[in-house]
């Protein structure tokens, strides 16, 4: 079990498909490492980890949020379909009970 984010919210409510709402525009939510401070690790599994971390600028600047580090090189190509599908998934739920997700990018050989 990962833990709550402290705030924001963000994907698509069950039911709904991604397109009924609009998308995350880049001004919203950094799309790269450098767009956050990870303050510290808060769990971890077999191919990634997820810290609690801070957004450094922009619209959502000082929001705290968690970040799940997957290992890319762990995987092998036909798996990262599932990671592929798991985005999917995040992308449209919304729960009080479910982290919410915001934005999903490639960093060095991690996805963030």
């Amino acid at each position: 079990n990962e833990p709550a984010q402290p705030q924001g919210s963000g994907g698509a409510p069950v039911g709904h498909t991604p397109s009924d709402h609009p998308p995350l525009t880049h001004s919203e939510w950094p799309n790269n490492a450098d767009g956050y401070d990870l303050v510290t690790r808060i769990g971890h599994g077999a191919f990634a980890t997820v810290h609690k971390a801070v957004v450094k600028s922009g619209t959502k600047a000082s929001t705290e949020v968690a970040i799940k580090i997957i290992e890319l090189e762990e995987f092998a190509d036909s798996s990262l379909e599932e990671i592929r599908r798991e985005l999917q998934m995040m992308r449209m739920c919304r729960h009080e009970n479910v982290i919410a997700y915001h934005v999903a990018f490639p960093a060095k050989r991690q996805m963030w």
